[in-house]
């Protein structure tokens, strides 16, 4: 799984890391890597339906996930770059809201959980900050600013 997230993402890919994805989830620390894996394969793709295909497959598998699984994919979240943020993300601000609330639920409102929240939200903030779209800037700063208010 580790090489597919060098690749590009596509449908037949995509399909091909879900068959991989069932064979390797049986430990969390398996799947805490694997939600790593297919984001950072998206990201890479140039087609933003990419990554909000895999955004929701995430998001639903993330219902019934550990709470420390769906910590670390939190943690993870700021590590992507600028154009991720900027660019990506506010297609998909409803599907990381989800991810964002399952957490809250899962990891009963824990300062840990509100900390990586409020990590990734001052993150998104600061990348918006220098961003030249004034329409954009202000959705991607509104939606930083209510996660923070969680």
């Amino acid at each position: 799984l580790t090489f597919l997230r060098y690749q590009s993402m596509t449908d037949a890919l995509f399909e091909q890391f879900l068959a991989l994805f069932q064979q390797t989830s049986s430990k969390a620390s398996n799947r805490e890597q694997n939600y790593i894996l297919i984001l950072q394969c998206a990201a890479s793709a140039t087609d933003e339906t990419q990554v909000g295909r895999v955004l929701r497959w995430i998001a639903k598998q993330l219902t019934n996930e550990r709470a420390s699984v769906i910590e670390a994919f939190l943690t993870s979240l700021p590590a992507y770059d600028h154009p991720f943020h900027l660019h990506v993300i506010p297609q998909h601000f409803e599907t990381l809201e989800t991810i964002i609330e399952l957490a809250l639920k899962h990891l009963d409102k824990s300062p840990g959980a509100i900390y990586t929240i409020n990590t990734y939200a001052l993150t998104v903030l600061k990348r918006a900050e220098r961003y030249l779209n004034r329409e954009q800037r202000e959705k991607i700063q509104a939606f930083a600013t209510k996660l923070i208010k969680r």
